[in-house]
């Protein structure tokens, strides 16, 4: 590409704007570098957090009176709808994932049946089983 001969209007001021961003850098790196903006600057930041500390106490005041949730209140909402929709989440997925292992046939439902279970009780009461001792015990009739 051919440059272009006519010059850019905004070059004036980008230089200057340059120009006036170096000088003001330098000017604030000095008084930085002082004691007394260091201790100034502590004092602003105390005055900070203390009133950052009223503040919030006025607040939570302030949302008991009128019955109102705390952010605290509303983030710990939060959390126990975030751990109940993530169990219903994981119980979908189980449902779904045994509702199509039954589609397809793969899953038995109970355990494999490799044995006949003993008889009942019942069963057994109601028709006793005869044994050799039993039948050698009867009487004959004499001939």
């Amino acid at each position: 590409m051919a440059e272009s001969s006519s010059p850019d209007p905004f070059d004036f001021w980008r230089d200057l704007l340059s120009q006036m961003e170096k000088g003001v850098n330098q000017f604030a790196n000095q008084g930085m570098k002082t004691d007394e903006f260091a201790k100034g600057a502590s004092k602003l930041m105390t005055a900070n957090a203390a009133r950052k500390k009223i503040t919030q106490a006025m607040v939570k005041r302030y949302c008991e009176e009128f019955n109102l949730p705390t952010r605290s209140d509303v983030e710990a909402v939060n959390e126990r709808l975030q751990s109940l929709e993530d169990r219903l989440v994981e119980i979908a997925t189980t449902l779904r994932r045994l509702a199509d292992a039954q589609a397809s046939g793969g899953v038995a439902t109970g355990p494999a049946r490799t044995r006949k279970p003993p008889p009942e009780p019942a069963a057994e009461a109601a028709a006793p089983a005869r044994t050799g001792a039993a039948k050698r015990n009867t009487k004959r009739p004499a001939s």
